[in-house]
């Protein structure tokens, strides 16, 4: 669609152009797209055109949230990934076969979406998701897979692979995300745009949830440029009261974009964490010409990473608490539908964690997190001398859809977690913030993009980074062509 999202909500608070002309505009190419793509699994567009209308009202009056400055986005068009936010009488599903078929429909409406709202979103619908957010890539037997814009063949990456395929393709400027080991940052990568996964604590998980995957999990953001990121972290930032991690955000972000930045220390790593594999050389060599371009703009960037990602024990303790959450989620989707959904129901590779987490005792659990929490200190350490970490988002290149198995084996998903390099889980065990930034291409023209990770509460940072390299080497946004 036409402007990004600050382009769009001044030109709406102005007069310029009409919200319900905006909603329109995005409706048609959610329309015109979505058959191929397959990212928007629950629309709600006739709802959304009253809501534009709504607005356009307000902004004629004179009142309402087109002249309020606490409504930055207003008017703005977002998709948001059906699973860890939900909106009152709107389908939620989270890729479950069984929560489709009872057409379930959310009773609570997150206090994120409401923030969103409150900044002026005007919400179009609801994207595509692996089963539970457990994937790589967005392939759910209950809808079908995502594709990604930039070639139909393959994967636009998971969990949030719908919100993904949606900004790439130009549906939304910006749509909400959810990070449990990647699921922002892949699907960002995978699709050639900017991905935000926040430091634990920023955003309310409430009051559907206190925390997800025992804190693993956050939501974030993807959009096409940093400053439409920028804009929707400043608009939403903030913890709730009842949040059990609270980590308030002391100045907005966005202003801070173009401001000088010091000489900056980084440390580069292109193999994967925890026995994941070294990157494949087009990866390699695009994380390698983003550390050059570092180092030409005058900051010290050394091959070094926390030795702690060598460590393998904190996949399996991360694993264990993982398991034991989604037995929890499945217990409470039971309860959400009103019969229990058995494991058969489940995808094969869903049925085999939540199998195990179902044998995790209390005593178990409890000793991973604390193992976590040990791990987090020693990854943690490292950052008293370094500034960031340079590293890819994953180890290979694409993801062709298909290509991971249905029904894997333990020891093919740690194959799998090996060869996608396992770089972005280790940031949602220390709560640190990460971003993903495109970066380049590979030969058959789909996006790779890079990761960066910041010390606690650093999105500032990350940010100011990252408009830094979109102005250096601006990024192609999806035309509209599609190999296929």
């Amino acid at each position: 669609m036409t402007g990004d999202a600050r382009e769009i909500a001044a030109q709406i608070r102005g007069r310029e152009r009409s919200a319900a002309d905006v909603v329109g505009e995005a409706i048609r190419r959610i329309e015109a797209l979505d058959p191929a793509l397959n990212a928007v699994v629950h629309p709600r567009f006739e709802k959304a055109l009253d809501e534009a209308s709504a607005l356009e009202r307000a902004l004629a009056r004179d009142l309402g949230r087109g002249d309020d400055p606490s409504a930055p986005l207003a008017g703005v068009p977002i998709l948001l990934k059906d699973a860890s936010i939900t909106q009152a009488g709107e389908p939620w599903h989270e890729g479950l076969e069984a929560a489709k078929r009872a057409c379930h429909v959310a009773r609570t409406t997150s206090f994120l979406t409401q923030r969103l709202i409150d900044a002026g979103c005007i919400v179009l619908g609801r994207t595509n998701v692996p089963e539970l957010c457990t994937y790589p890539t967005t392939e759910p037997v209950a809808y079908g897979p995502t594709r990604n814009p930039w070639h139909l063949d393959y994967s636009a990456g998971g969990s949030s692979g719908g919100s993904g395929a949606a900004v790439a393709a130009g549906m939304v400027p910006i749509a909400h995300g959810s990070d449990g080991g990647g699921s922002v940052r892949v699907p960002a990568s995978l699709c050639g745009v900017v991905g935000l996964k926040p430091t634990r604590g920023r955003f309310s998980a409430g009051p559907e949830h206190g925390e997800h995957w025992g804190g693993i999990s956050t939501d974030g953001f993807l959009a096409r440029t940093v400053g439409d990121l920028a804009a929707v972290f400043d608009a939403v930032a903030g913890p709730h009261a009842s949040d059990p991690v609270q980590t308030p955000l002391e100045r907005p972000v966005s202003a801070m974009l173009a401001s000088p930045m010091r000489r900056l220390r980084i440390g580069l790593r292109t193999r994967g964490a925890c026995g994941g594999d070294p990157a494949h050389p087009v990866v390699d060599a695009i994380t390698r010409e983003t550390a050059r371009r570092l180092e030409a703009a005058g900051h010290v960037v050394e091959e070094a990473s926390p030795g702690a990602l060598e460590e393998e024990e904190g996949v399996a303790q991360q694993g264990t608490v993982v398991a034991a959450c989604l037995a929890a989620e499945l217990a409470a989707w039971s309860r959400r539908i009103g019969r229990e959904i058995a494991l058969d129901e489940l995808e094969p590779r869903n049925r085999m964690s939540v199998a195990g987490g179902r044998a995790v005792t209390g005593l178990q659990f409890v000793e991973a997190r604390e193992g976590l929490f040990a791990w987090s200190r020693r990854l943690v350490a490292w950052f008293d001398d370094y500034d960031l970490l340079l590293t890819p988002v994953l180890t290979q290149p694409a993801i062709r859809i298909g290509e991971l198995p249905l029904d894997p084996t333990a020891a093919e998903l740690d194959a799998m977690r090996r060869r996608l390099g396992w770089l972005p889980g280790p940031w949602n065990v220390t709560g640190q913030p990460a971003i993903s930034v495109p970066a380049g291409r590979t030969p058959e023209g789909l996006p790779v993009g890079i990761q960066l990770v910041a010390a606690w509460g650093r999105e500032d940072l990350l940010l100011r980074v990252a408009a830094w390299l979109e102005a250096a080497q601006p990024w192609p946004h999806w035309s509209g062509s599609t190999r296929a």
